[in-house]
């Protein structure tokens, strides 16, 4: 078990109790575009899509690393909730708080997210400060109703089929291996031609670009490559990461890899820096995404088909 902060430990437990109740490295980001800043009670930055996107799509807002970074964290809470077409779920990455475990972060983060959970239909993904051995991970499994309770799991929306894997996993930390390979070889193999995309979301990247190289899956090459392959023969594409605090979209053979990690948490520095989300739609003509600033700028967009 890693050591912790034993203040932390005691507050959790006290709660607990109370409560029992693109083949580059290099980012897409147009040069000269520098980082923004968070901004308090701006109100939403209106982002209207419906030229773009009809009501009639699959949408999904994505977002994550927002920790202990509430302004910003709030301000992207508001974009999402004023955009036209509205997201029909949030997916968020991980590292929802700073200190695994912690009762006290929960709170506030749910708090935090009560917009978002009234609004949407809302997915998370455990993130390394979410958890960090088996008794974190309890508490993490307390936090979410089903199917967002478990560790990795699955969600058949529409013509999507989204799925859920965790990098934190106590016997399995920087790799998607063992039990949880096989089921996901298994899913894919019976349910994944049903449906017309198949998307992924882990909260470490396969192929980092910024400071976490060698601390994500990147740390065990063959079981990497081997998720990667799995993906690639399974048309699993896109598959959207965070961990690194920047956005960054990159191709590797047939899959494209989305990095989100701007919700709020400390940012890396460097033009990829940013707080900042990802909205994604099914549309006739293939999946469209689109990263948006805090201020709703328009900062890189992708298409899938």
């Amino acid at each position: 078990m890693r050591a912790r902060n034993l203040a932390a430990v005691l507050v959790s437990a006290l709660l607990l109790i109370i409560s029992t109740t693109c083949g580059s490295d290099k980012s897409l980001i147009p040069e000269g575009d520098s980082p923004d800043l968070p901004r308090k009670s701006a109100g939403s930055a209106h982002i209207n899509l419906l030229t773009k996107i009809p009501y009639s799509s699959a949408r999904i807002a994505v977002l994550g690393d927002s920790r202990d970074g509430k302004t910003s964290f709030e301000d992207i809470v508001e974009d999402i909730r004023g955009m036209k077409p509205r997201p029909e779920l949030v997916v968020h990455l991980g590292d929802m708080i700073s200190d695994p475990g912690s009762g006290l972060q929960w709170y506030q983060f749910h708090q935090e997210t009560k917009a978002l959970a009234q609004d949407f239909a809302f997915y998370p993904v455990v993130g390394n400060h979410d958890v960090d051995d088996h008794s974190s991970e309890e508490t993490y499994k307390k936090q979410f109703p089903a199917p967002a309770n478990q560790l990795y799991y699955e969600v058949e929306f529409k013509d999507l089929l989204l799925i859920f894997l965790d990098s934190e996993l106590d016997s399995d930390e920087n790799e998607i291996s063992g039990a949880q390979y096989d089921w996901l070889e298994r899913l894919l193999a019976q349910k994944g031609d049903r449906f017309r995309y198949r998307i992924a979301f882990i909260h470490r990247p396969l192929f980092p670009t910024a400071n976490h190289i060698g601390g994500s899956l990147d740390a065990h090459p063959q079981e990497r490559d081997r998720l990667h392959r799995l993906f690639a023969d399974r048309g699993v594409n896109p598959v959207f990461v965070a961990h690194e605090h920047i956005y960054n979209r990159k191709q590797v053979g047939r899959v494209t890899y989305v990095t989100s990690g701007g919700a709020g948490a400390p940012q890396s520095g460097g033009a990829d820096a940013f707080y900042q989300f990802v909205f994604v739609a099914e549309t006739d003509t293939g999946l469209q995404g689109y990263c948006f600033s805090i201020d709703g700028k328009l900062k890189d967009r992708f298409l899938i088909k």
